[in-house]
């Protein structure tokens, strides 16, 4: 009941619902200005486990304009486009939508929110590219835009997210090549490209990155010599590059 939410809105400041088939209630303004994290898994909507339900309304979720933290997870969203959600949430530093039908395309401007920290988008039906003005964001530590149907080339100034440890842009359908400013990215612990229409050869500059431990190039269009030494490789993680079907190794520099 309405009463319940008013008595929350002078100490509630993080709200969650998990696997929760309620309807989207009303929430007293006081208390929209007071949450700071909102946390959404299957839960207000159709999903799974509620798959007769109504969507899960942007215009719901973009009263919570007061917002440092929003994550919506496995449940379909009703609304235009990403911005529309967050139009009004200039606090925002971590976003997560992963599994939840979200169309339309990226914003083509993020002015409101430069303090952004992890942008994650995955497993949606966006449409478009990757607009350059993503490079704005220069606090993001991740950024994840994963099965979510984009195309275009990836930005040139991506390499000027310094701050960046973890990149990943795989299964959608990008086209190109690695941009040389990814040489800048000295942070970058974790990057997966793969599962797109990427193509030329792989950048030897990877292997003077110094933080990269995690490496996925594959189904891709790769061709030519793999550019890495055994001492690099050995130095991965994971290093993955699998349907790629014009790479080769130089067996010079690397043992089988």
């Amino acid at each position: 009941p309405i009463s319940a939410w008013e008595k929350l809105s002078s100490s509630l400041r993080s709200l969650s619902f998990i696997e929760c088939p309620a309807k989207q209630m009303k929430v007293p303004s006081e208390l929209l200005d007071a949450i700071k994290a909102l946390h959404i898994r299957a839960s207000l909507g159709r999903s799974v486990e509620n798959p007769m339900a109504q969507g899960l309304s942007g215009v719901w979720l973009n009263k919570f304009h007061s917002l440092n933290s929003l994550s919506v997870q496995d449940v379909d969203v009703n609304a235009s486009s990403l911005s529309f959600i967050i139009s009004d949430m200039v606090e925002l530093r971590d976003i997560a939508f992963s599994n939840t039908n979200l169309s339309g395309p990226l914003p083509a401007k993020w002015p409101s929110l430069l303090n952004l920290e992890t942008l994650q988008i995955s497993g949606n039906e966006l449409h478009g590219e990757i607009h350059a003005s993503i490079s704005h964001l220069l606090h993001l530590t991740s950024l994840v835009l994963s099965s979510s149907n984009l195309s275009g080339t990836i930005p040139a100034n991506l390499g000027n997210l310094s701050s960046l440890q973890t990149l990943i842009l795989s299964s959608n359908h990008l086209t190109g090549t690695v941009p040389p400013s990814f040489r800048n990215l000295s942070s970058l612990r974790y990057l997966d490209l793969s599962e797109n229409h990427l193509h030329g050869s792989i950048p030897p500059f990877l292997a003077h990155l110094p933080s990269l431990r995690y490496v996925d190039l594959s189904r891709n269009r790769f061709s030519g010599a793999i550019p890495f030494n055994e001492s690099f490789l050995t130095s991965l993680n994971t290093f993955k590059v699998r349907g790629n079907t014009q790479l080769c190794f130089n067996t010079s520099s690397t043992s089988s």
